[in-house]
């Protein structure tokens, strides 16, 4: 990782040099040491959001350690505020399989499929809204759905 960060550096000052000439066995032993450090996670909005609220708490805590440098007690010692590493937590899974039927993966290897697996994926993706108002209307579009169906023609 300090490779590609020293080959940012060397470029920063020559404005009329264009491009950066480099060896491609340095690239790819750059690009090895960025793969072996990265986590592999699914490309979800559930990482997304568990990313987001630890970042917030990063950053919280990043402004209170400005206002207080000698930091919480437990952490007095080191001179440092240091933060623990991002821990994602699989919550489960849905899976829509239509006609109003969903599989669902819970963490315990819980799985379930069917009618009543819809009404939990209704109620989870209902709590998940920001607001209460968005709340209120995706439940009544969820409601105007089963009333007149999908064709909004008869309404």
């Amino acid at each position: 990782m300090s490779d590609i960060v020293d080959l940012l550096k060397e470029d920063q000052g020559d404005g009329e040099r264009e491009s950066i000439e480099l060896n491609i066995e340095e690239f790819k032993k750059a690009l090895s040491e960025v793969d072996s450090e990265m986590k592999l996670l699914p490309a979800t909005a559930q990482v997304a959001a568990q990313k987001g609220t630890y970042l917030a708490d990063c950053f919280n805590r990043m402004e209170e350690a400005e206002k207080n440098p000698e930091g919480p007690l437990r952490f007095r010692g080191e001179g440092r505020h240091r933060f623990h590493p991002f821990r994602y937590r699989h919550l489960g899974q849905f899976a829509p399989l239509g006609g109003e039927q969903t599989a669902a993966q819970l963490p315990g290897d819980w799985v379930s499929i069917g009618h009543s697996t819809q009404w939990l994926w209704y109620s989870v993706y209902a709590s998940k809204q920001v607001s209460w108002r968005t709340r209120a209307l995706v439940v009544s579009d969820w409601l105007r759905r089963f009333i007149f169906g999908r064709d909004s023609s008869r309404i």
